[in-house]
């Protein structure tokens, strides 16, 4: 997601979509083969969501615009200043906050889920 995010902020967002295209594709065909097909339940399911991560990000690496367009980051360019971490604070805290939120519920719901276990 970070590469497909940092190509979408340089300008190519075509590439971008298209990456992230490809994986749901190829998640939902390998998944269904795996799942189905081989019989590998859960496994393949995991199993075709690795695939499907691999590839967009082989493709994304493919089409990237290199460091020429790209942004470059340096921590030289970055002092700890006052007003850089209180930025990055205002506006990370509404993202730590949502990812804290979702990981609890996530484990919650996985708590209540493990009583059933993997059937249909």
């Amino acid at each position: 997601m970070a590469l497909s995010e940092t190509i979408r902020g340089e300008g190519a967002s075509t590439a971008s979509m298209t990456g992230m295209i490809l994986s749901v594709v190829v998640n939902i065909s390998a998944g269904s083969h795996l799942y189905l097909a081989l019989k590998m339940n859960v496994m393949g399911a995991a199993l075709a969501t690795v695939i499907a991560k691999w590839g967009s990000g082989g493709l994304l690496h493919l089409v990237h615009p290199g460091k020429e367009q790209g942004a470059s980051i340096r921590i030289q360019r970055f002092p700890p200043e006052q007003e850089i971490l209180s930025n990055i604070f205002k506006i990370g805290s509404a993202a730590f906050l949502f990812s804290a939120l979702a990981i609890i519920s996530s484990t919650m719901f996985n708590a209540y889920a493990m009583h059933y276990g993997e059937q249909m």
